[in-house]
């Protein structure tokens, strides 16, 4: 069976960060299956936090979704940290350096208001993914249409726009280490 898009996208984004030992997602997996377009990042992250010995936490509003990831993960033997809770919130009182963070929320406002609460908590190698990053609607950039010209704005960051699947990108963020 061939990878799906977006696993391979977050997949070759981890291998950007040397030794990661904090993985967060803002955005809980929505659907059982694996389907080309609506991802299945929360699995992806979960197995890859376990390969690479990395604690991994996802954060959803919808209490839901988390009761249908915790039972998936729970049938693979994964251990990942669900929370309950606003991504926001989260990420603004959690007290950790955050490696690998892969934002999944629900539109641009709220995945630059995530992304300024983690910033000082982020890790100086540690990547950010924004899910969703193709033109839709009025967002240039989708759910990165504040964030992705905020860091292009920054001379220490560096923002690559990879295609997934379909019309499908994400935006992948890391600081330029001289």
């Amino acid at each position: 069976m061939q990878e799906n898009g977006k696993a391979r996208v977050l997949r070759q984004s981890l291998k950007m960060v040397p030794d990661p030992k904090i993985m967060v997602e803002v955005g809980c997996i929505r659907i059982p299956i694996d389907s080309a377009s609506e991802g299945f990042s929360t699995m992806y992250l979960a197995r890859e936090a376990k390969r690479l010995g990395a604690r991994f936490f996802t954060v959803d509003i919808d209490q839901s979704n988390l009761r249908m990831a915790a039972g998936l993960m729970l049938g693979e033997g994964l251990d990942p940290v669900l929370v309950w809770g606003d991504g926001l919130e989260f990420l603004d009182r959690v007290p950790l350096k955050i490696d690998f963070l892969h934002l999944d929320g629900s539109e641009p406002v709220s995945t630059f208001d995530q992304f300024r609460a983690a910033e000082s908590k982020l890790d100086p190698y540690a990547v950010v993914c924004v899910d969703d990053c193709h033109t839709y609607g009025d967002w240039e950039y989708g759910k990165g249409d504040l964030l992705i010209p905020y860091l292009g704005e920054l001379p220490d960051w560096h923002v690559e726009i990879i295609p997934s699947v379909f019309e499908y990108k994400t935006a992948v963020c890391r600081r330029v280490i001289a």
